[in-house]
């Protein structure tokens, strides 16, 4: 009778057999098996391929049509917007080595009474920046604003020179802009191309000028 060593032979399609030797352990791979190899691992890179398309897309949707609702106005714990005062907030996107910055100032111009307190109108200026591999200079914009005491309620016009700005440097565009009373702070909504840049960015107050803006 025939020794374990002398009888092993490799099942493999006819004319393609391969006979171990007398060592155990020294068969030579069949050239099938390495093709079914190279086959499973090109269908583990699709598939990881479709999983990582699928996800950048769904933030993209997200950041261009997945938007929050702005805060319902009213006042809370005596909070009311700080005119002359900077509020600063940013986000970092996780597909991005920089931050989106923005800060905003209000200067009141006309102030009227009302039954329920004082109305103010002025400008909002808004003063962005972005930092990383595709940074943008500082620049400023002066948009016009109208805000409420009594109802601590916030309405934004966003000008020309902060669309022009979202459109041909930051790609990201203004959905909304409201006051936030109870965390004391200035929401702005963004819709945007890039994966998980839009959304909201809330903007706090700051004892400083966080970014170096130019004039309006």
């Amino acid at each position: 009778m025939k020794s374990l060593n002398e009888r092993l032979v490799v099942a493999v399609p006819v004319g393609a057999e391969k006979t171990c030797s007398e060592k155990l352990g020294s068969c030579v791979t069949p050239t099938c098996k390495k093709t079914f190899g190279l086959m499973g691992a090109v269908f583990v890179l699709l598939i990881l391929a479709m999983y990582g398309t699928y996800y950048v897309t769904n933030m993209v949707d997200q950041s261009m049509y997945v938007h929050d609702n702005p805060p319902a106005a009213g006042c809370s714990k005596n909070n009311t917007i700080q005119m002359g005062k900077w509020y600063f907030g940013q986000k970092k996107p996780s597909l991005y080595d920089g931050s989106f910055m923005y800060a905003a100032s209000f200067v009141p111009n006309t102030t009227f009474a009302s039954t329920n307190g004082n109305i103010v109108l002025g400008n909002m200026y808004i003063c962005t920046q972005v930092t990383g591999s595709m940074a943008v200079t500082p620049y400023n914009c002066s948009n016009s604003f109208v805000f409420d005491y009594g109802l601590c309620s916030l309405g934004v016009i966003i000008s020309q020179c902060s669309t022009d700005g979202a459109d041909t440097k930051t790609d990201m565009h203004f959905v909304w802009v409201a006051y936030d009373s109870g965390n004391d702070q200035i929401d702005i909504e963004f819709s945007s191309h890039f994966p998980s840049a839009g959304g909201l960015i809330a903007l706090s107050p700051t004892s400083d000028q966080p970014i170096a803006c130019p004039n309006a």
